[in-house]
């Protein structure tokens, strides 16, 4: 082996660089269980700082390519013997030593005491904590010329909206401000969950059983919200425990911290870094577990449709808003909106109250250019306003209204002249009335709806349909909702 010709540290490249940021990872966990009293939760610290001490000494045999240089094999799983030869190449090559040698083997020789001998690791693990980051930080210091702060896991993030949260978390988390840090784990998570939802099958199939149940009872809205949120969660690999933890630092965050919040649980002691690092870890995982699990895009493509539609209820536009939602057809001519909206829009939208009527309009345009145009009255059923998220600040908005019978209105342009329009169920002639729908709506049945305009004068009512002999329940839904009186 030749005589090396660099001294240390040597700056990480970026391949290495990951590398020592998922190692922080593996402490970052064993860190946020440490502060915790259950015998598991000291297992899972133990075993997390064996392996990031592992991975380190790893990461170092590839830094200063130990294995090219010395031609030996480092598939040996025995912690003690690897720190040991990179110990031994350390002090021949550069004459410095392994920092806290005995500490690595005395951290192995617990990890195995708790999985081989089945012995719970002791109550001081805060002690087993400190020496694992000095291990770390020496390391870092010496071998790659960085600090732990330099190692950002946002680094790892590829959104750009999650990583921005998490990287505020980590500065305020260096700088002590660790209530701060704690408001910015909570924007991760809430984006995280945003993000999560817009595939979510789940979230979309259960929103009209979520609604309906609220008007049967005041509570059956939250209950079942929880549910399909629970749901989230196993979806996301969260445990249970690890979130009930999480939540109850997000209700003590105090109400200026929030967009909308009216109350909150008063923390009666000061916030330390035993909290901010518990909840900076666990959405720290749930970032990290959310980015390798997501689907890939179908289209690698980026396109611009050339189609835009506008849409506004009660003189409001809906089509402002955050992507995601999803538009419901139920049984009686009930519709949903699921929308999320950000606070100008919010705001709009509470000027809309149960129980009243409104105009529903909807407008598309191909390049600019009007296509078609929809407009029908509905009356509004129930209308559910909760925040979503915070930064961006956002509400999710469910809509519930029934269409009102004969009130469509339907015309389609062409090059920006009309060329077609729905009927007027009192005016429209026999062909007129076929082409709502020529499989429902037959020529006899057209013929019937003329003699019993001209002997009622108009029509005015379904019911003034049903007495029409042989008239179903499909032809009258038809006719009502795609004509106008």
């Amino acid at each position: 082996m030749s005589e090396m010709k660099i001294s240390l540290p040597i700056k990480p490249d970026s391949d290495v660089l990951d590398l020592l940021i998922k190692a922080k990872l593996w402490l970052a966990h064993g860190l946020s269980h440490s502060g915790e009293l259950s015998v598991i939760d000291r297992m899972i610290a133990i075993h997390n700082y064996d392996c990031c001490i592992e991975y380190l000494l790893r990461i170092i045999i590839r830094h200063l390519e130990i294995e090219q240089l010395t031609g030996s094999n480092f598939d040996n799983p025995d912690l003690a013997w690897l720190a040991g030869e990179v110990d031994s190449f350390l002090f021949k090559e550069f004459s410095i030593r392994l920092p806290y040698f005995s500490d690595i083997k005395n951290i192995r020789r617990l990890r195995n005491n708790v999985q081989h001998g089945m012995i719970a690791p002791p109550d001081e693990i805060n002690k087993y904590s400190t020496i694992s980051e000095r291990i770390f930080d020496k390391i870092l210091f010496d071998i790659f010329g960085v600090s732990r702060d330099e190692l950002r896991i946002s680094s790892l993030i590829e959104n750009s909206i999650l990583k921005e949260h998490l990287k505020r978390a980590e500065e305020y988390l260096d700088q002590g401000k660790y209530l701060e840090s704690i408001v910015a784990s909570r924007d991760v998570f809430e984006n995280i969950l945003f993000f999560q939802i817009q595939n979510s099958s789940i979230k979309f199939d259960s929103v009209p059983a979520i609604v309906e149940s609220a008007s049967i009872t005041k509570y059956g809205f939250w209950f079942f919200s929880t549910i399909a949120s629970e749901i989230e969660l196993l979806r996301l690999g969260i445990q249970t425990y690890k979130y009930q933890r999480f939540s109850k630092y997000i209700d003590h965050v105090p109400g200026e911290y929030w967009v909308e919040k009216s109350g909150w649980s008063y923390m009666p002691r000061p916030w330390d870094k035993r909290d901010a690092l518990f909840c900076y870890g666990f959405v720290s995982d749930v970032a990290i577990k959310w980015q390798g699990e997501i689907s890939p895009q179908l289209y690698s493509a980026q396109f611009d449709s050339p189609y835009k539609f506008v849409e506004d209820i009660g003189g409001v536009r809906i089509d402002e808003r955050f992507e995601g939602g999803c538009r419901y057809s139920l049984n009686e001519g009930d519709e949903m909106y699921l929308i999320y909206v950000n606070k100008e829009l919010k705001e709009k939208l509470n000027n809309l109250f149960d129980g009243n009527d409104y105009l529903f309009r909807s407008e598309s345009y191909k390049e600019g250019v009007l296509e078609n145009k929809v407009e029908y009255q509905v009356h509004l059923l129930s209308r559910n306003i909760k925040l979503f998220s915070n930064s961006p600040s956002r509400w999710e908005v469910i809509l519930w209204f029934k269409t009102k019978p004969f009130t469509w209105k339907s015309e389609e342009f062409r090059e920006g002249k009309l060329i077609k329009k729905s009927p007027n169920i009192n005016e429209a002639s026999v062909a007129d009335l076929i082409e709502i729908n020529p499989t429902i709506i037959n020529e006899e049945l057209a013929q019937k709806i003329i003699l019993l305009r001209d002997q009622k004068g108009k029509i005015s009512s379904e019911d003034d349909l049903k007495g029409i002999k042989n008239i179903t329940k499909v032809q009258i839904k038809f006719l009502a909702d795609l004509t106008c009186i």
